[in-house]
């Protein structure tokens, strides 16, 4: 980091535990980048010794060219007298001038070309040395306002977060949300909506009903048969005639080392010595016969099928919110609420997810693909208003369910039920649909549902908004309280 030093770091991280989060600290470490740059950015946009600098350079280039004429030397001194325009810095005229002065008296003969080298080298030593001074007190004090600025947002961000991270324990929201709300610029106002419907969430009954829906749907096992290859080794021994580890018999050579001992015997009589050597020249020597066996190892292969449990991969969630001018209020806090949860639900798990707001018309969110956490949250601060009308977002679910990647999807409709009953051809379209391991499940909102009942539903849960308490509904004994 350029402009700010290993120390603020550290005394921020032991004032901020959420640092010590993998995601947090990525995107502290991205910001500050961000931030060094377009601070380094704004300092060259708004240097005011630019001008002077580049013509610092000219001057040097010039010297370097072996150009020390009068004219150029006064200015010089003119352009260094510029600095104090833009500076406190004052330059002593009355030296520069004096010795420039002497430079033109008409008395000297001759001028020497080395004094006026030694002249300017001086001038230009003491331009670019209060230059760069002034320049670096410029620019110290300028990154010191900023750094100001930055650390004081990012301390608010910070606390944020910690705030944030601490009310997502509570809910056992997962962590990586937490990182998705880190990746994007938040406001103040955002972070202050989030923790409003957090704070919602976090109430005995709600929390009760979020656990639910949290298991609306178990992976399942299934056994998968794998074919495997096997390899084994068999082991057989070779005869090996050049080991000698084996008595294997006895032959004719002019082996001395093997010959049998009857053989060598002959040589203990002077008398009989000779054979020995007649049988060793004609090679008919008694000897043993000594060989080895080698191991040799092949493989045999064989294959086998196995059993390989395996967990379903979870399907896709899909939202339908009802934001008619019914919902304002209580049912429009929690229907928020439970959109909340659901979509860090869906991150958790790694699901796609999928929000369709219906009122007269219908708005689509992907909230798929990391997660778009702004989009979320703007659903989150939008006002409920128009009429009822499930039917176009029912159709625009159905259409997605029949694509790859949202099959076997989990369908939940948060609503008031205030609305027209469904047609026909579309409830005959959603029970196929079912078939398909597709699950419609629906949370009504105050007790408007059983005057108005959709016969679609695998689960249905009934929220009364002026007793707080949340009901399953089961066609065969009514109502259970949870």
């Amino acid at each position: 980091m350029r402009y700010l030093d290993s120390s603020e770091v550290d005394k921020l991280t032991k004032k901020y535990k959420i640092l010590e989060k993998e995601k947090i600290k990525t995107q502290f470490q991205e910001d500050t980048k961000k931030w060094e740059k377009s601070l380094s950015r704004k300092i060259d946009l708004e240097n005011p010794f630019f001008e002077n600098q580049e013509k610092l350079k000219t001057a040097k280039k010039e010297f370097n060219q072996n150009i020390f004429e009068i004219e150029n030397i006064k200015q010089d001194f003119i352009n260094f007298k510029q600095l104090q325009e833009i500076s406190n810095f004052h330059i002593d005229d009355k030296f520069w001038q004096k010795e420039i002065q002497q430079l033109k008296n008409p008395k000297k003969e001759k001028i020497k070309v080395n004094d006026k080298k030694i002249l300017r080298k001086m001038l230009l030593d003491k331009w670019e040395r209060n230059l760069n001074n002034e320049y670096q007190k410029w620019e110290n004090n300028q990154i010191q306002k900023e750094k100001q600025k930055f650390l004081s947002k990012i301390e608010e961000w910070l606390n944020s977060m910690q705030k944030l991270d601490e009310l997502l324990k509570k809910l056992s929201i997962d962590e990586e949300f937490l990182g998705g709300l880190a990746n994007e610029n938040l406001s103040t106002k955002d972070i202050e909506t989030i923790k409003k419907y957090i704070d919602i969430l976090n109430t005995p009954k709600l929390k009760k009903l979020t656990d639910l829906l949290g298991r609306l749907r178990r992976a399942n096992s299934f056994s998968k048969q794998e074919k495997i290859k096997e390899i084994t080794y068999e082991t057989e021994y070779i005869p090996d005639i050049n080991s000698k580890d084996e008595i294997s018999g006895v032959k004719l050579s002019n082996e001395i080392y093997s010959a049998i001992p009857q053989e060598l015997a002959l040589l203990g009589d002077d008398d009989i010595s000779m054979l020995f050597d007649l049988k060793l020249l004609e090679s008919k020597l008694i000897c043993f016969d000594m060989e080895g066996l080698q191991e040799n190892k092949y493989p045999i292969e064989s294959y086998s099928t196995i059993s390989k449990e395996e967990k379903e991969k979870l399907g896709p969630f899909i939202l339908c919110i009802d934001t008619s001018g019914s919902m304002s209020g209580t049912p429009e806090n929690i229907a928020k609420a439970i959109t909340l949860f659901i979509a860090s639900r869906a991150m958790k798990q790694k699901r796609d997810c999928f929000l369709i707001n219906f009122s007269s018309s219908i708005e689509t969110i992907e909230l798929s693909n990391g997660m778009n956490v702004k989009q979320l949250i703007n659903f989150l601060q939008k006002s409920f208003n128009g009429g009822t009308d499930v039917a176009p977002a029912l159709n625009y679910a159905l259409k997605l369910m029949e694509g790859e990647k949202y099959k076997k999807s989990d369908l939940l409709i948060i609503s008031d039920f205030q609305m027209n009953s469904l047609p026909n051809s579309l409830t005959n379209k959603i029970e196929k649909t079912k078939k398909n391991k597709n699950k419609f499940y629906s949370i009504v909102i105050d007790d408007y549902f059983s005057k108005n009942k959709l016969n679609i539903f695998d689960k249905e849960w009934i929220y009364n908004s002026y007793k707080k308490d949340i009901y399953e509904l089961n066609d065969i004994i009514g109502k259970i309280k949870l």
